[in-house]
């Protein structure tokens, strides 16, 4: 049994077999010949051979099917390319390892919501191919549905793609690795087919939205984005060449991407003959290691086609939003971020848009500038890459999209779109009073501002802090990382090594990754049945973002890529987020109070690489002039260090090398569906108006006198929409002198007058609790403390409790 997601391949369906013989003549022809459109080539595997033709005289427009063709082209998205964009064309070629032959169909190994690969090289067929331009992805695909209820056309939705190789995590064998261009999802549709004893095959040949250029052998893939119903018996072909790391399907959350080669997992037929392929599944034999067996004849007929010595000036824009994420509840205001893909030299702008389901598109903003965030023409402060600050309070409340358009200077586009939720005026409370590593002794009340039109209830909860907390991370030292060959010369030409100083964000991730495996989330170091090293963990992080292609490594790049990783290695087990602009308490609260494990990557000097950081923890409370230390796991010379932090006019900053650098970026990574571990309920109250007061008492919250709590207000509205403030707070009666209200740190006859004011003239309550204004004792306040105060400051009388 095969499973992909939540779709499994039911074993009397896997190895249905079709003999195919006639076809490979006319299909070895095609791909060699002619500019391939967007087509849908249909062959009747019945009456090819009769129509067997030379490879210098076919081509698609001059061959004729059977079968009735039915071409919607406006399904696959095609996209007209500038002729600027080429260089002059020469030889067309095929990209896969070389001209195949079809040799066996198999029905029932289509489930849908899966991914093919094949591995390809222009220049055995094209010597001198590269650099070469692929514009072109083709997977012969054969369709013989047996159910009178099947409706035509059928609508087949796909993507397809090119991937570098990861030639690393299993030296020798080249691996799915970084998506280097990811098309536009679109579908195919299939005609009306005629009775058939056998399936009809058709050439699915994709137009790629822009023709990509390679300068060395890639992997290329085919996605089905839906489910495929069985009864469509829907076949891939196969040839009769059993070749180890050359193709590849996404198998399952275990294995991820198998190798159809690999005679330990896939059963192969050891007669070289068509004739076991005809009509019946043969004996899948035994299979090694008690591993399941699925009968595979040779390499997949998935291929790529192209030009070689094509070189365009500049890639046409790429474009993902990086935040917000599809299905996000926002308050108040976004930050919206997005990451250029191509790599393209001549960005000019892009253009930030919203509306909702019965409004228009409305553009709400521009940026201009990669290094600084704009609203429309003014700029408001500083900014990483193309961004946009959205202060939506006037929206409404309910699904809105956002649609960001990036332009380049030739005014080519590229966009993308995601819909959230808005909710204008949040429920999330402001803490007035105390302040964040407050203190109190035995009782002290939370007062909070709430913006929110209508909040219903709101909740207070409580989690342990430590004064020194630690993630008991690893350390690694990313200059000993990379280097898979020997050949100092062949990478980042900055160091000795081969990705160098942008190594750091690779290496903190697979720290990252190594501490969620320690807590049970194994899937993302798991890789064909194997556990990666943190080594192999952070060559694949280095491959997925891009470091071997850039030479270098952005913010962008690093989750976008740490999110591709997590999708095709993990399969979604683990998610990353990102904060801009954080304070020591954002930091504090995320990593120690939420529990995701928290990099940092701080500028580096004039425009440097900068440095990342995991954290590790946090030693003690702030020093005397509001500086805190921040515990990292430093990759720059493998140890685990504290740096000072403080807050700056717009971010924190950390001490490092003698200079304070600017945090430009706190990534978190966690497990998907995430339940803050730790907290229990102190309270629970109505909550109407601008203004909520809570009293936390040490007694009966269950507080211990010197703890460290992180207190959590949480308040829903009558919409259920819910919002946070987290506050660190100190139970210490001990750190108060005795009589000291006003906290000056002596005790004499101002502290009286405070006194007087708080419970007569309704002025502020002492500091660290209106529990200390119980100076004898009885727990009631009221005038006689006022006398016991009096006599001990002026007669020598008992001192007060606090």
């Amino acid at each position: 049994m095969r499973t992909v997601g939540n779709s499994v391949i039911p074993n009397e369906l896997r190895n249905k077999l079709y003999h195919i013989t006639g076809a490979m003549f006319v299909f070895g022809a095609l791909i060699l010949c002619g500019a391939l459109a967007l087509t849908v080539f249909a062959v009747d595997a019945n009456a090819a051979e009769a129509r067997k033709k030379s490879a210098d005289n076919v081509t698609v427009s001059s061959y004729t099917a059977t079968a009735p063709q039915q071409i919607i082209a406006n399904q696959i998205n095609p996209r007209v390319t500038p002729s600027l964009r080429l260089a002059a064309p020469g030889d067309r070629c095929i990209g896969d390892l070389s001209i195949p032959s079809v040799g066996c169909a198999l029905t029932g190994w289509v489930i849908g919501q899966e991914v093919y690969k094949a591995y390809q090289d222009p220049e055995i067929n094209c010597p001198g191919a590269y650099p070469f331009t692929v514009d072109t992805v083709h997977f012969l695909l054969g369709f013989n549905p047996v159910d009178t209820n099947v409706v035509f056309p059928l609508v087949i939705p796909i993507s397809v793609d090119i991937e570098a190789l990861d030639t690393t995590t299993n030296p020798g064998c080249r691996l799915p690795g970084a998506v280097l261009f990811s098309g536009a999802p679109g579908s195919v549709s299939i005609p009306q087919l005629l009775p058939s004893t056998g399936p009809t095959f058709f050439d699915i040949a994709v137009p790629l939205d822009v023709p990509f250029v390679v300068n060395g052998p890639y992997l290329v893939g085919f996605r089905f984005n839906d489910s495929i119903p069985p009864e469509w018996r829907v076949a891939i072909a196969t040839d009769e060449t059993e070749v180890l790391c050359a193709t590849y399907n996404l198998w399952d959350t275990t294995l991820g991407f198998v190798d159809l080669g690999d005679d330990t997992l896939i059963h192969h037929e050891t007669n070289d003959s068509l004739a076991p392929c005809f009509n019946a599944p043969p004996d899948p034999g035994p299979c090694p290691n008690g591993k399941p067996c699925f009968d595979f004849d040779g390499r997949l007929l998935l291929w790529s086609n192209g030009v070689t010595g094509g070189t365009p000036p500049t890639p046409a824009p790429g474009i993902a939003i990086l935040g917000p994420l599809a299905n996000d509840k926002l308050y108040g205001s976004t930050d919206i971020w997005v990451n250029e893909t191509s790599g393209s030299s001549i960005i000019d702008s892009a253009v930030f848009y919203q509306r909702t389901a019965s409004t228009a598109w409305t553009r709400i903003g521009v940026d201009v500038d990669q290094n600084l965030a704009l609203a429309q023409t003014a700029v408001f402060g500083p900014g990483q890459g193309l961004s946009y600050l959205w202060d939506f309070s006037a929206e409404t409340e309910e699904t809105h999209w956002i649609k960001v358009e990036i332009f380049d200077s030739l005014l080519q586009k590229a966009v993308d779109s995601v819909s959230v939720f808005l909710e204008p005026t949040p429920p999330v409370p402001s803490l007035n009073s105390p302040s964040y590593f407050g203190r109190f002794c035995d009782t002290i009340t939370l007062t909070y501002d709430i913006v929110d039109e209508n909040p219903a209830s709101g909740v207070l909860l409580k989690k342990q802090a430590d004064a020194r907390f630690s993630q008991s991370l690893g350390t690694q030292y990313q200059f000993a990382l990379g280097d898979v060959d020997g050949d100092t010369a062949d990478g980042n030409p900055a160091s000795q090594g081969e990705f160098g100083d942008f190594f750091g964000g690779p290496s903190v991730g697979a720290l990252a990754l190594r501490y969620w495996h320690g807590k049970g989330f194994s899937q993302s170091l798991r890789v064909g049945g194997s556990t990666l090293t943190n080594a192999q963990a952070a060559e694949r992080l280095a491959i997925f973002t891009n470091v071997r292609v850039n030479g270098s490594l952005s913010d962008e790049e690093f989750v976008l890529g740490f999110r591709q990783y997590l999708l095709v290695t993990g399969f979604g087990e683990l998610i990353v987020e990102f904060k801009r602009q954080v304070t020591y308490s954002v930091l504090r609260n995320w990593t120690e109070e939420v529990g995701v494990c928290g990099l940092i990557r701080i500028a580096g000097s004039s425009g440097g690489a900068g440095f990342w950081f995991a954290v590790d923890g946090f030693d003690g409370l702030p020093n005397s002039v509001n500086s805190f230390k921040v515990r990292v796991s430093d990759p720059q010379d493998g140890t685990i260090k504290s740096l000072f932090w403080r807050d700056g006019f717009d971010a924190g900053e950390l001490f490092y090398q003698g200079a304070w650098h600017k945090v430009e970026i706190v990534v978190g990574v966690k497990p998907k569906n995430w339940v803050i571990p730790g907290r229990s309920g102190i309270g629970f109250d109505f909550v109407s108006g601008s203004q909520w007061s809570v009293v936390v008492d040490s007694s009966s919250d269950g507080l211990t006198d010197g703890g460290l709590y992180f207190i959590t207000a949480q308040v829903t509205d009558q919409n259920s929409n819910l919002g946070e403030h987290t506050t660190l707070l100190e139970l210490n009666c001990a750190s108060f002198a005795i009589g000291d209200y006003d906290g000056n740190g002596v005790s004499n006859v101002a502290d009286l007058v405070y006194l007087v004011s708080f419970q007569i003239l309704g002025g502020p309550a002492p500091v660290g609790g209106a529990v200390r204004a119980d100076a004898n004792c009885d727990s009631t306040i009221d005038q006689a403390d006022l006398i016991f105060y009096i006599n001990w400051v002026f007669a020598g009388g008992a001192p007060p409790c606090h």
